[in-house]
């Protein structure tokens, strides 16, 4: 059973490692398009990356923080705990 438990662990950390690349990608687009909003002096375009810069910033810094719980809990596994009366 807790092998079980760390397998499905270890693939959601992988499945997290995947979102963070992904959010990285966005971010990397939502500054190049910064960029460009900005080279172009084209003031609607430049709100709409910078909104799209904060989102990719953000979702970044969630899923890396849920990757940091997923770790921590990967590495110090929580026993199950056994009511007393069960035990005797």
């Amino acid at each position: 059973m807790s092998q079980l438990e760390r397998n499905t662990k270890a693939e959601h950390v992988t499945r997290l490692e995947k979102g963070i690349e992904d959010a990285q990608v966005q971010l990397e687009y939502a500054k190049m398009k910064l960029a460009e909003a900005t080279n172009n002096n084209d003031g609607q375009a430049m709100v709409e990356a910078q909104t799209l810069w904060q989102n990719a910033q953000d979702q970044v810094r969630r899923l890396n923080g849920l990757k940091e719980k997923a770790d921590y809990e990967l590495r110090n596994p929580q026993q199950p705990s056994i009511d007393p009366q069960i035990q005797k």
